[in-house]
């Protein structure tokens, strides 16, 4: 391992900043940390979870650290809504509202519970994303009674341990929330749930609990019981948890949604109980922003958001990636999947691809973005997205688009994309069109312009040629434009005409104009 990165290594990317400023804090071995709740399918928004982390670890390891990157399964959780996308199975999860994640039955009936199946889909997308961290369910930590000395301990320390969780949440130190406040959450013996049960007392070996409190989403049985907490039957709440695992797991680094890093917010709460309650310096903490979709949040339980495995029919995961990593990591990233913004994303990621020369001679915009494609991964394709795309609509012919692009390893991995795009209805309005010759209502300039035509011109000069046409016959450009497009694909506007017409070939374009003024 080196002792530290070469200065040329470093640019104002927010991923080689973050690196620079852990290891000026933090001392190896370095444990990356992160994890999910898995309440229902994953969308590109909590993913987020597992593309930033590894952004650090991928950036850590190409510069000779080793790392240690975990991701956690918060399986025990409470089930505390139905999304839309699994309304059909209402009837069957209604009952399990208020019941940990891991005690829900799955509805597609394939993993051992609801919160192991959606845990199962998220461990697919890491790979589909190229990210493979270390998976941990959270229960398992529980059944191992790796949080029991910790629980014990907060139990013992009850009001120091509010203290600090009450004062850095910014809550006040009185009424019934206060008085009744414990570090854990009890599983009901009787019903199974851990949302609606309140701890009335621990005696120094058992807890006592009544399943009475009335949630939103469901009430308690009434039950009456106690345990231990080598029973295994509880769970510690968030704020005490998440430091909790930090310590045992030795998690060095952790970063979080702006949710959790609000003022008040249950990062606050971490640092502090790392602090005065288990004398320990906390993990450096770092933060990253929202997913938007159209400006607005995502939300599972609201059925706000695309599910990432429609986002990975628009884009391969590389390009995704790139999307994420190549702005800042505390700015919100607005997801927009219309066919032009995604097309700008191609062209972006295609352009950083092309920066192989040393990243000193760079400017400060582009050493970013070669950050931002060596930790997004390799590009896979040489002709350009627009390019094939183009191309296609054009010939209707894979075989000929590999041929014409010379790149047909390339073409074969992003053929998928576009046919998702095409039969979606994605493409931007310019770019869906075939080649459908039409003559216009007023043909003027078309038979000068297809007789100074020629193979030999390139895109630059054919465009050139359009507007010299015009110019000497007196026409409007716009107008002579659209004529243009009207003779060869039957609409008033379309691709950049220089691009069209080398695509399809100055000689058939010729022969066209031709055929249409006879």
């Amino acid at each position: 391992m080196q002792e530290g990165l070469n200065e040329e290594k470093i640019s104002e990317h927010w991923v080689s900043v973050l690196v620079k400023e852990i290891l000026d804090s933090t001392k190896p071995p370095f444990v990356v940390a992160s994890g999910i709740t898995t309440s229902g399918p994953t969308h590109i928004g909590t993913a987020s979870e597992f593309i930033y982390p590894n952004a650090i670890v991928t950036f850590f390891k190409n510069n000779g650290y080793d790392v240690r990157f975990i991701f956690i399964g918060d399986i025990m959780d409470a089930f505390d809504a139905i999304p839309k996308p699994l309304e059909q199975y209402r009837s069957v999860l209604e009952p399990h509202l208020g019941k940990p994640l891991v005690h829900v039955p799955d509805p597609y009936g394939c993993h051992k519970s609801y919160g192991d199946h959606f845990l199962s889909e998220a461990s697919v997308l890491m790979e589909k994303f190229k990210v493979f961290p270390e998976i941990i369910r959270n229960s398992d930590l529980y059944a191992q009674g790796l949080y029991d000395k910790y629980a014990i301990k907060y139990l013992n320390e009850r009001d120091k341990v509010r203290d600090v969780v009450f004062e850095s949440s910014l809550r006040k130190k009185e009424g019934p929330e206060w008085e009744n406040w414990y570090p854990i959450a009890p599983i009901c013996e009787k019903c199974g749930k851990i949302s609606t049960c309140t701890v009335t007392k621990f005696d120094g070996e058992h807890y006592h609990y009544k399943c009475n409190k009335d949630v939103e989403y469901t009430k308690g049985c009434g039950y009456e019981g106690k345990s231990k907490i080598s029973d295994h039957k509880y769970k510690l709440i968030w704020r005490v948890e998440w430091p909790s695992r930090q310590d045992f797991l030795n998690v060095t680094i952790e970063g979080f949604g702006k949710d959790h890093a609000t003022r008040g917010g249950s990062a606050d709460t971490a640092r502090e109980m790392h602090i005065k309650v288990l004398g320990r310096e906390p993990p450096f903490y770092y933060r990253y922003g929202f997913f938007l979709l159209g400006g607005k949040k995502y939300s599972k339980s609201k059925g706000i958001g695309l599910d990432v495995n429609t986002v990975l029919k628009l884009m391969p995961p590389e390009v995704i990636k790139y999307f994420i990593y190549r702005a800042d990591s505390q700015e919100d990233k607005n997801f927009d999947p219309t066919g032009q913004n995604m097309l700008l994303i191609y062209e972006d990621y295609e352009y950083a691809s092309s920066l192989t020369q040393p990243k000193e001679s760079l400017s400060r915009a582009d050493r970013k973005k070669r950050i931002a494609y060596e930790i997004s991964g390799e590009r896979k394709w040489k002709a350009k997205y627009l390019d094939v795309l183009l191309h296609y609509q054009i010939y209707k012919d894979w075989e000929k688009v590999k041929t014409l692009l010379k790149d047909p390893e390339g073409v074969e991995y992003i053929k998928p994309y576009i046919m998702y795009w095409i039969e979606n209805a994605f493409v931007p309005e310019e770019y869906s069109f075939s080649v459908n010759p039409q003559r216009p209502s007023d043909a003027t300039g078309l038979k000068e312009f297809a007789e100074r035509l020629d193979d030999s011109m390139d895109q630059l000069a054919i465009h050139n040629l359009v507007f010299d046409t015009a110019k000497s016959l007196g026409i409007e450009p716009k107008v002579f434009f659209k004529t243009l497009y009207t003779a060869i694909i039957g609409k008033d506007r379309g691709p950049k005409l220089g691009k069209l017409i080398y695509a399809v070939g100055p000689s058939k374009i010729k022969q066209i104009i031709f055929d249409l003024l006879k």
